[in-house]
């Protein structure tokens, strides 16, 4: 099985609240993590099958009287260990499926909140040496087609660039004020 998929532990993230129908994960995925991390939800059962030969994950039996049996799956101790484990590894931020860093935020309680404040940190920095870069080409692009038609059309589409990082670089520092109350009502 490939561990190095995030949707692999976006689906023990998700075991990790409870025991769950491969549906029941589906639609938590859909209401949740979906909103920032592509999952194929043709994935998603032959992982759970797998989970449970490699034992991540076993399966239970949940009949409810009249109703059809239900494959629900539950996470082992070595599942637990494993999404523990995935957590605390770096993020890698370019990752063209999705936001590797929101889906460790947002199975955040399961880890250290120095980490969590320790990742927005890295993100900001990344976002910072961006939003510089993007200024060194505005002024260079204004300088280069200064006269030129071109000029607005390339301004406008560095602002972009420029007004997003600004955003990230505010969502950042407070998400770490947040998490650092957070760390000191917990100390």
């Amino acid at each position: 099985m490939a561990k190095t998929s995030v949707t692999f532990y976006i689906i023990l993230g998700n075991l990790n609240f409870g025991p769950q129908s491969g549906y029941d994960i589906k639609k938590g995925i859909e209401d949740s993590t979906g909103e920032f991390w592509k999952v194929n939800y043709g994935q998603i059962y032959p992982m759970l099958k797998s989970m449970v030969e490699e034992g991540y994950a076993v399966l239970l039996s949940d009949q409810e009287e009249g109703k059809r049996e239900r494959k629900v799956y539950q996470i082992t101790q070595k599942g637990t260990e494993e999404f523990y484990e995935w957590l605390a590894q770096p993020i890698n931020f370019n990752n063209p499926q999705g936001n590797e860093l929101l889906v460790k935020l947002f199975f955040g309680k399961n880890a250290p909140v120095r980490d969590s404040i320790r990742r927005l940190k890295e993100y900001r920095r990344t976002c910072v040496d961006y939003l510089e870069r993007m200024e060194k080409i505005q002024a260079e692009v204004q300088i280069q087609l200064a006269g030129n038609v071109q000029l607005d059309y390339s301004i406008i589409t560095v602002r972009f660039g420029l007004m997003t990082m600004k955003a990230r670089i505010e969502w950042c520092d407070e998400c770490i004020e947040r998490l650092s109350k957070a760390l000191d009502r917990d100390q």
